[in-house]
């Protein structure tokens, strides 16, 4: 990941079970639309590089559509 350019920390055994461990990344509202599908494409990018793409599930064949992401959002005061 790190050669993607995506900080991760990976969790493992005692903070998981022992053949369970994880791996951890931090999102915020300050990533943008382009830099969360660059970290979706290079998990995709890795997964597939060491086999654990694997689902029972059909991939979803259907568009997505983005809400108006740049909109600014008011907060009550």
């Amino acid at each position: 990941m790190r050669k993607n350019g995506v900080a991760i920390v990976a969790v493992g055994f005692p903070a998981t079970p022992i053949l369970e461990g994880r791996i951890r990344f931090c999102m915020s509202a300050s990533h943008t639309k382009e830099m969360l599908d660059h970290v979706l494409q290079a998990f995709a990018q890795v997964g597939g590089d060491i086999l654990l793409r694997v689902s029972r599930l059909l991939p979803y064949k259907g568009e997505i559509i983005y809400e108006d992401v740049d909109q600014e959002v008011k907060f009550l005061e």
